[in-house]
């Protein structure tokens, strides 16, 4: 199997774990705005449920067959134009929480599932959690076990 096949078989699995059937089909299809600049907000309750971002919902859509491609694709150069928050600084103090934000609570605790039961390696979670440093990685644990 080649790079590219291993690649889109690892995104098809995550999209599944993060985004399950069951709360995909929650997207309102009925209410879907033609304006690829509204699906940050028709996607809202979703995303917030989820917590993951417009995009992993949108290509859920996608591969499901509830989107066509050149909706997706809108959406994405629509995104691409937004300007970028990039060089505004800001604080890595909770470094540790982003997985969470970027990937969901359901995906980042598979990870340290998997992590405890030495199914996977301490440098594998590291680069499943975004590239977290140790340390990060740790309080990251912390953190969800407080939770």
């Amino acid at each position: 199997m080649d790079l590219a096949s291993r690649e889109r078989d690892a995104n098809n699995f995550a999209g599944h774990l993060l985004v399950p059937d069951e709360i995909l089909y929650r997207a309102a299809m009925n209410r879907k705005p033609v304006n690829p600049t509204s699906y940050d907000d028709w996607l809202e309750e979703l995303r917030l449920l989820l917590s993951v971002s417009t995009e992993v919902i949108l290509r859920r859509l996608l591969d499901n067959a509830l989107i066509t491609n050149s909706e997706y694709q809108a959406y994405r150069t629509w995104k691409d134009e937004q300007p970028s928050n990039a060089g505004t600084g800001g604080s890595r103090q909770y470094r540790h929480r982003e997985p969470l934000h970027v990937f969901g609570q359901r995906f980042t605790r598979t990870v340290f599932e998997a992590l405890n039961r030495r199914h996977i390696t301490t440098v594998k979670a590291t680069k499943y959690l975004d590239n977290l440093n140790l340390d990060d990685l740790r309080q990251l644990e912390a953190h969800i076990a407080s939770s």
